[in-house]
């Protein structure tokens, strides 16, 4: 449970009104019983994937398990319900289905889809609105590309780990109004260990208050 993170009872509130913007699910197969779905649906309204997560009641995910994430299509593939020698999946940014519902707001971007969810309940979604990338890898001009067709002010985050390769990307992606934030750099401290995202940043600076 998400809500359960140390949060204030303010930001617990969003949080829950947040989970239900973003269309997270849970899980009611067998083997991925009670696991958090993060779908991607994209700027059409149509969901694309979704990324299958196992978290502990800390909020925490569940990294003590080989088997602690998948995909909806890699399921269905599985149990024959999806040939991707016919159709292919491609993925979109996570939370990409509320840029219009926001349409003033800075997109920001992070890695994480919980990042993205955890950031929403610290800011204004008309302001800010995030979204996740789903991986270090997933930043690229093509998942950009509904945002800069948009003409959307763009800010990445990177992972503390991933600022050069995420600041690269952002330099061969070439839009004007795409910026790499120095947030977690500028803040960042070692008790939020070399992998801390912003999200990390917002809940040690609330906790410290």
């Amino acid at each position: 449970d998400l809500t359960n993170l140390p949060l204030s009872t303010e930001q617990k509130i969003r949080l829950k009104e947040m989970i239900q913007l973003y269309r997270v699910g849970t899980s009611t197969a067998r083997a991925t019983a009670g696991w958090s779905i993060w779908w991607q649906i994209d700027d059409k309204g149509n969901a694309r994937t979704g990324k299958l997560m196992k978290y502990l009641t800390n909020g925490h995910r569940d990294k003590t398990s080989r088997y602690s994430f998948n995909f909806v299509h890699a399921m269905m593939k599985h149990v024959g319900m999806y040939d991707d020698t016919k159709y292919r999946i491609e993925s979109c940014l996570f939370g990409l289905h509320l840029v219009d519902i926001y349409p003033q707001a800075d997109i920001c971007i992070v890695e994480s889809e919980k990042s993205a969810l955890i950031c929403s309940a610290f800011t204004n979604p008309e302001k800010q609105l995030w979204l996740a990338t789903s991986g270090k890898n997933g930043l690229n001009r093509k998942k950009l590309q509904p945002l800069i067709n948009r003409h959307r002010t763009i800010i990445i985050y990177p992972d503390k780990d991933g600022y050069e390769e995420w600041r690269r990307m952002a330099n061969s992606i070439e839009y004007s109004k795409l910026t790499v934030s120095q947030e977690v750099n500028e803040l960042w401290k070692p008790e939020d260990g070399e992998k801390a995202d912003i999200a990390d940043i917002f809940i040690r600076q609330l906790n410290n208050n």
